[in-house]
Formats: structure tokens, sequence, C-alpha cells
């Protein structure tokens, strides 16, 4: 007893010291942003034993983020920082290829288009370092950040254009959130952070988040199965409210 009597009396003889020379400081934040879930991208090429060419494309929707945020820092360089996010997600792909009938004749065309669109709950975590270099303040971070999916939906058109028959249309709509094979409401993504302060209360930063791919469709025994790129590229900026708590007078 007596011992834990001295321990307690150590503890509170040092804090005091502690906490002057870690100089805490906690401040909280209005986040606002825009995502994509990976950049654009086009790509060609020819399937040679058909003479057929292909194009594939890839477009992102730009996004928005909100958010509010909490960075406590600690010895003037260790960063802490958690968030609650709303973000908008989602992607655009076209497929388009020309090709020959090699049973009736002809040439034709084939084009499939796909949206995704989702909307999901977010909470990261980080840990940093903040840096000066000039009269500016960095910082560089990494993280994990847990998103909850809201909303989702899938939608894909397949057209086949013949130059001597009739045409081929198909066009389904679903939510991959409620399809046979669906997606995980829950899931992770670890990611890395670089932010500057060009003033005391503004953060500028851009993250990239990193997850597993998502994979879905209507049917469980569907032998294509969709899949979603669970990837986002973040650019944000924060504004912080003054300090509130252990910031000096």
């Amino acid at each position: 007893m007596k011992s834990n009597t001295e321990l307690i009396f150590i503890i509170l003889l040092i804090s005091p010291a502690f906490y002057s020379h870690a100089q805490p400081d906690f401040r909280f934040g209005m986040e606002a942003g825009l995502t994509i879930s990976q950049p654009p991208s086009k790509v060609s090429y020819t399937i040679k034993t058909r003479k057929a060419t292909v194009t594939e494309s890839f477009k992102p929707l730009i996004s928005p983020l909100f958010g509010l945020t909490a960075q406590l820092t600690v010895f003037k360089h260790f960063l802490f920082s958690s968030a609650f996010q709303y973000q908008l997600t989602g992607s655009k792909e076209h497929y388009h290829r020309n090709d020959t009938d090699m049973l009736y004749g002809g040439n034709y065309t084939h084009d499939i288009w796909k949206n995704q669109q989702y909307q999901k709950i977010c909470l990261p975590v980080s840990a940093g370092y903040k840096f000066r270099i000039s009269k500016i303040y960095f910082s560089a971070s990494a993280g994990f950040r847990l998103n909850y999916f809201l909303t989702g939906k899938f939608y894909s058109k397949n057209l086949v254009d013949y130059t001597n028959k009739a045409d081929y249309l198909t066009e389904q709509s679903y939510s991959p959130l409620d399809s046979d094979w669906s997606i995980k409401q829950f899931d992770n993504q670890l990611f890395g952070s670089i932010s500057v302060f060009p003033k005391q209360n503004l953060q500028i930063s851009f993250s990239i988040f990193s997850g597993s791919s998502k994979t879905f469709d209507l049917s469980s025994l569907s032998c294509t199965p969709e899949s979603f790129v669970n990837n986002d590229y973040l650019l944000s900026f924060t504004w912080y409210i003054k300090n509130t708590l252990f910031s000096k007078k």
C-alpha cells in the first residue's frame, strides 16, 4: 500500500513537468474535399485472331467529402488525428469493340457501359509528424480508415449493333448492397497523407486510401461477377476552430 501511495505521489509531481514539456494542443475542424476512386485511364488493343479492335476507358466520379476533424499535437511535432466523414464515390466504365460476325458475316460493334455510385460514412484515425520548412509547416502521416457503405447503385447497358440484322440491347440496374452476392457494408482502408499548413488554422491535405476490391453480382451463380476498386484519392481543406483545450491563455 505504501509503495502505491509513493508511486501516485511521484506521478503527481512529474505530471506538471510532463504537461509543460509536451505542450499538448487539441483542436476541432471542419473538412471539405474532392475524391476520385482512381485516375482516369484508356487502353486500346487488337484481338489478332479475329482482327477485332477494343477500347476500354475508365472515368472516376469527382465526388464530394465532408467531415468533422479532431487533431492533437504533442511535443510540437507529433500529430494524432481522427474524423467523422461522409463521402460519395463511384466510377464510369466503357467497353467498345469493333468485330466481324464469323457466323453470319458482316461487321458489328459491341458497347458496354457500367456506372457505379456509393455513399459511405468513414472513420479515419492517423498518426504523423509535423515539421517546418522556412516559415511554413508540413506534416506526413499514416493511418487506418473504417468505412460503412450506406447505399450503392450499379447500372449497366449492353448494346450490340449489327450491320445486317436486329440489334441486341440489355440493361441492368440494382444495388450491390442488396444483391445475392453482395458487397460487405463494413470495410477498411489503409492510407497515407501529406499536408501543408499555409495558415495556423488551415490545413490542405492530399491522401491516398487503399483497400481490397469489392466483388458483387445480381446472382451468386454468375460466371462474370462485377467489382469495384476500393481506393480513394482525396484533396481536402480543413479549417480549425480556435484551440479550446490545453491551449495557453
